[in-house]
């Protein structure tokens, strides 16, 4: 099944603004000639939040991890020096015989030593000298301090930049069994590490960091469809029939992300079969809006049993030109193939909204009533009744109106 579409819809409305309705409207009923509320409704909202595309990618790159725990503002210099001892002189000053020996400086402490060492892997890094940087980084490391695990994550990431992917696999592998980064940087060791073990040989490992992901609940949606492009990819270079089963996986858990786009690009080129519904739906949610309306509406001639679903977000998608009247026809045919389907709920919110736009308050409170009559429990039911209410009131029908939010 699809992820249910992003909403957008006003939250509960106060009491106070429901009393002060209320008054208004049993005034009105009661006072001959008196026109419509003065309430207006609020432009339909989009389905889902309009924000920038993402772009297609051949290539996915593995989620970068967060800046260094360090700055050149809260480090010290690189490379600190140890403090000079303090010798002692062979002519004593006879005018300062009795004065007190002078303290020696205290001792650099490891944790200044790794700042230290960090910051000057930082900088050797940002020069290009990638090989130095994860000497500086085994420095810290060594010493296991607090910034030892993130040290590690660092070298092996400098040892791939310097094309020593073998040595890198191993530091990889074991960042990930210390178990010491956060869950978000340890999902990070386990992408680039299978990938290092890839390009040294060691498939089944990599694998195995890749299925860790791909089915830990508590791992995100875009890193799960990651883990299954990479595996896809992986699996196809050697020639691996499976990699269509784990491309057409990778369009599910995250259909907007750069791995589901990615996956489905290889999948179109290689001529491999797609589950239409959810490569359409791929395509809606990376803004590729073509071709996501010329599949919906393919699978609507072809008979397809997802032709409800097709019609749901032909709707969406006619919304983002802006075309009212195109969407609000769409979700009506949605709702006529299946009343009382998954997006049935949703079909019938953004349904009323755009009736309310188009000034048809009756029928607007039609498919809010057959809303609040049939998903009862939906998240939209009750700002439903409430928009249900206001449309009736701008319907001409203040007694009905006013019962209604005495319900409320």
């Amino acid at each position: 099944m699809l992820p249910h579409p992003q909403r957008a819809y006003a939250g509960p409305v106060r009491r106070t603004v429901l009393l002060g309705l209320l008054v208004a409207l049993t005034l009105l009923s009661s006072c001959r000639g008196s026109s419509d509320a003065d309430e207006t409704p609020d432009a339909a909202a989009s389905p889902v939040p309009e924000s920038a595309p993402t772009a297609h990618a051949a290539d996915v790159e593995v989620p970068s991890f967060p800046n260094d725990p360090l700055t050149p503002e809260q480090t010290p210099d690189s490379s600190p020096s140890t403090p000079a001892t303090v010798e002692p002189s062979e002519t004593e000053d006879p005018e300062n015989a009795g004065a007190a020996t002078p303290e020696p400086s205290p001792a650099v402490t490891t944790a200044e030593l790794d700042r230290g060492d960090y910051r000057a892997a930082i900088e050797a890094r940002d020069a290009g000298d990638h090989q130095r940087a994860a000497e500086r980084f085994a420095l810290v490391e060594d010493r296991g301090g607090a910034l030892a695990p993130m040290s590690s994550l660092r070298r092996a990431q400098m040892l791939v930049a310097a094309g020593l992917e073998a040595e890198a696999a191993d530091v990889f592998v074991g960042v990930v069994d210390a178990g010491d980064l956060p869950k978000t940087l340890r999902v990070v060791a386990q992408l680039e590490g299978a990938q290092a073990l890839f390009a040294s040989g060691r498939k089944a490992d990599g694998h195995l960091l890749l299925d860790a992901v791909a089915t830990d609940p508590a791992t995100t949606a875009t890193d799960r469809a990651t883990a299954l492009w990479l595996a896809a990819a992986a699996l196809r270079e050697d020639g691996d029939p499976t990699w269509v089963d784990r491309a057409l996986a990778a369009l599910l858990p995250a259909p907007g992300s750069p791995a589901s786009i990615a996956a489905l690009d290889v999948l179109e080129a290689a001529g491999a079969d797609q589950p239409t519904l959810a490569a359409a739906y791929v395509r809606y949610r990376s803004f590729d809006n073509a071709e996501a309306i010329g599949r919906y509406e393919a699978l609507i001639d072809a008979g397809a049993t997802g032709a409800a679903a097709a019609w749901f977000y032909l709707g969406a998608l006619a919304e983002r030109v802006p075309d009212n009247d195109a969407a609000i026809d769409a979700y009506t045919r949605s709702l006529e193939l299946d009343p009382l389907g998954w997006l049935a709920d949703d079909a019938h919110w953004w349904l009323g909204r755009l009736l309310e736009a188009a000034g048809r308050p009756v029928e607007a409170a039609a498919a809010y009533d057959d809303l609040t009559e049939s998903f009862a429990l939906s998240p939209f039911a009750a700002d439903a009744a409430f928009r249900a209410a206001i449309a009736y009131a701008h319907g001409g029908d203040a007694v009905e109106a006013a019962r209604r939010l005495r319900e409320i």
